[in-house]
């Protein structure tokens, strides 16, 4: 059997995911389709009903307030909106999401590119929605925009409902794919299901051995030609997280961030954008498994080694 991405993102009856009939055994599964659209499934589909779907007035007024640097995103994503990468599916992974103000972002300039307007679009956003180490310190803890943010219930962090709401009420749930992990294990899950992102964008940690790991883990990730960009290029520990990475991976990129020169200003964004020669990791083939009979079968896909 064939199982399109219309019948991954239709799987859907009463409020709960159904697997439609000998989906694991299809040899030409659309993986990676499949499990962006249980994603945003498992996100979204209540506020369906809590909230009814967003109309004009109210995605045209609902505006995230954060560190988000629109400007530089919309610019960064160029390659993207005027097709240069294809214009029948775009995938764009965010690690780092807070509340949701980038990946708003994101999808706003996607939705907008008349090269896109016929494309299937995934923003997928990586985050614990734990916070940062800092936002738990002494001078934090309470901030209204980092420890106070993080709306803990029982002491427990529950801001990744505020970035759902937020991506909801702008009317970008249906191409929002949450993936709440850490960006490692994110990267782990990612790679099992097949997916490739055309574009990256990297705005978690800012210290320089926290960046530079967010940089090469997501870097495989990557399609032929992609792009991958950050915020903060004039933080410091983030611009010598830049400059060790170029230096690492000079052979695979395509166009290089300037490093020359004094810092950028304040929230600049960097962009780098990877070779046509490089390869992303290879899609995963599905392993055999044994039943309780003691015949082989395959169930799923392959799992990292």
């Amino acid at each position: 059997m064939r199982v399109t991405r219309a019948l991954a993102v239709a799987c859907v009856a009463n409020g709960a995911w159904v697997d439609p009939p000998g989906w694991r055994d299809a040899p030409n599964r659309d993986r990676a389709a499949e499990f962006l659209a249980r994603l945003r499934h498992d996100a979204y589909d209540d506020y369906v009903t809590e909230l009814g779907w967003p109309n004009a007035t109210t995605r045209q007024g609902h505006r995230v307030r954060g560190w988000t640097n629109i400007g530089g995103i919309r610019g960064a994503l160029e390659p993207l909106v005027q097709g240069e990468l294809g214009s029948a599916e775009i995938t764009v992974i965010e690690v780092g999401a807070w509340i949701g103000g980038s990946a708003n972002a994101i999808a706003d300039r996607l939705k907008q590119a008349p090269a896109l307007q016929k494309a299937k679009l995934h923003v997928v956003s990586v985050d614990t929605w734990l916070g940062a180490p800092e936002f738990w310190g002494e001078c934090c803890i309470n901030a209204p925009d980092r420890g106070g943010g993080l709306r803990r219930v029982r002491g427990y962090p529950t801001v990744f409902h505020t970035f759902t709401r937020n991506l909801w009420l702008r009317g970008h749930g249906d191409v929002s794919s949450p993936l709440p992990l850490s960006g490692l294990e994110a990267a782990t899950v990612l790679r099992d299901w097949d997916v490739r992102a055309d574009a990256i964008y990297v705005d978690a940690a800012h210290d320089t051995e926290a960046a530079y790991r967010d940089m090469v883990t997501y870097w495989p990730l990557l399609r032929p030609g992609g792009v991958m960009f950050g915020d903060d290029a004039a933080n410091a520990r983030v611009f010598q997280a830049i400059v060790n990475f170029q230096s690492s991976f000079a052979s695979q990129i395509k166009r290089r961030y300037d490093t020359s020169g004094p810092l950028r200003p304040r929230k600049s964004v960097w962009t780098l954008q990877k070779s046509d020669a490089v390869p992303a990791w290879p899609l995963s083939k599905p392993p055999p498994r044994r039943k309780a009979g003691g015949k082989l079968s395959k169930l799923g896909g392959g799992r990292i080694r």
